[in-house]
């Protein structure tokens, strides 16, 4: 699934504030959000996932750029923070570890 524009101008919001993140992530890190069918996922690189789970407010940011409580996160390789995971369960249907 591509994109979409809402998500893709946050991340480049993000890239400018260059707030820095303390996520951890190493070179095959990702994720996948699903909205609708599983099959058709947003992929998310490592430099995304530093941007967009940084902290509880980006997650929001997220999910307001997402425009859905019903979306499914699966993160691969992705180290957050205690408070990072809680926002990631408030603002995603399922959060899961691939």
């Amino acid at each position: 699934m591509k994109k979409p524009n809402a998500l893709i101008e946050l991340i480049q919001e993000l890239q400018a504030e260059n707030a820095g993140s303390d996520v951890e992530v190493i070179k095959t890190s990702k994720a996948s959000i699903s909205i609708d069918d599983p099959k058709d996922e947003i992929e998310l690189d490592a430099l995304e996932c530093t941007l967009l789970f940084a902290r509880p407010a980006t997650v929001a940011r997220l999910a307001e750029a997402l425009d859905t409580k019903d979306a499914t996160l699966i993160i691969f390789d992705v180290g957050v923070s205690d408070d990072v995971t809680e926002a990631l369960e408030r603002n995603f249907a399922t959060v899961d570890e691939g």
